[in-house]
């Protein structure tokens, strides 16, 4: 009777420590997310303007992505040195060598829900990120050297002031979570990447081709088993959307999909990135003012009667992806909030 009566106890106290241990997670992730706003405004204080999603350093040609260059405002500047100093290319991560400013986990851009610090590939063990920019509410640009973004990170060398979030800096999303992929092929939403048939490349654009792909349980139909480098997160280094971006298209936990770029540079492809995170209900979200709110996947993100249509990205004015999508834009002239 006693042996019961204690696992009766125990089952009713285990989801409730369980609870409490995931609400502790979530808000050292908020605090991750905190610090990093943090970095952006003192980067911003010194250079008079964001981190460009990728630019030149020594070491990684056009590469170097917006989380290279905040090394320095989170107190690691001696491995900031090590890339400009550093002859391996960054470019070269999965295939040949890893720089040695890759090698490693940083805690800072790691979330403790989510358990996978170091990158799969080739047992390289890059350091990886479960934080991405925001690229605003389009596809267009997302490959390294793209240019036509409409979110606060524009493309390769490209720094904009905190003027340009016109539509108000408490409206306008910076920073928010991926899950980072353990292998290949993963098959998770929010860690894989589903395949776009390259036949139809435009697709890319389309949010209710990616969201199909969604599975029962939370995995995707078709994983991306071809390009095996492109997990999402797997590089805090590499400056391709692909690992370090995410557009405010799909809701918070739907899938991600690439049209798998061209080779040899696979990795560096035009895609549809969804925020996601191992949170119950939605995301953390870092905004341009340096404040953070839980976003729930539930929020509104397409207008009525474009609930999984297939919508061409917009290239200016405001978004048709409903408040998510507004929040993703700097100057749509739709200044929503939550």
């Amino acid at each position: 009777m006693v042996i019961a009566i204690i696992g009766i106890l125990i089952a009713l106290l285990l989801p409730a420590v369980q609870a409490a241990r995931e609400a502790a997670r979530r808000m050292q992730c908020s605090n991750n997310l905190k610090q990093l706003s943090l970095a952006l405004h003192t980067y911003h204080d010194t250079h008079n303007g964001f981190p460009a999603a990728a630019t030149n350093c020594k070491a990684a040609n056009n590469w170097a992505s917006a989380f290279v260059q905040l090394l320095p405002y989170i107190e690691m500047s001696a491995r900031y040195e090590r890339f400009v100093a550093g002859d391996s290319p960054i470019s070269g991560l999965f295939t040949t060598t890893t720089h040695e400013g890759c090698v490693g986990p940083i805690s800072a851009f790691n979330c403790p829900s989510d358990d996978q610090t170091v990158s799969y590939s080739n047992d390289k063990k890059a350091a990886t990120t479960n934080y991405v920019i925001c690229y605003g509410d389009t596809t267009r640009g997302t490959h390294v050297l793209g240019t036509s973004l409409r979110g606060l990170f524009g493309g390769q060398k490209i720094f904009r002031k905190m003027s340009s979030a016109s539509d108000g800096t408490s409206n306008t999303i910076a920073l928010s979570e991926t899950l980072v992929a353990k292998s290949a092929n993963d098959d998770r939403v929010g860690a894989g990447m589903a395949v776009l048939p390259k036949t139809t490349g435009g697709h890319v654009n389309k949010p209710g081709s990616v969201a199909a792909f969604r599975g029962p349980n939370r995995r995707l139909l078709n994983p991306d088993t071809q390009i095996g480098v492109c997990g999402r997160g797997n590089s805090f280094a590499m400056g391709a959307g692909v690992y370090i971006g995410f557009q405010t298209i799909l809701p918070p936990n739907s899938p991600s999909g690439t049209d798998r770029g061209a080779p040899p540079n696979i990795h560096d492809c035009a895609g549809l990135m969804s925020a996601a995170s191992n949170h119950t209900g939605g995301v953390n979200v870092g905004f341009c003012d340096g404040s953070v709110t839980f976003v729930s996947e539930t929020v509104n993100s397409l207008n009525s009667g474009l609930v999984l249509a297939d919508v061409d990205d917009p290239l200016s004015g405001p978004s048709p992806f409903g408040v998510w999508g507004a929040l993703g834009t700097i100057d749509g002239g739709e200044p929503k909030s939550l």
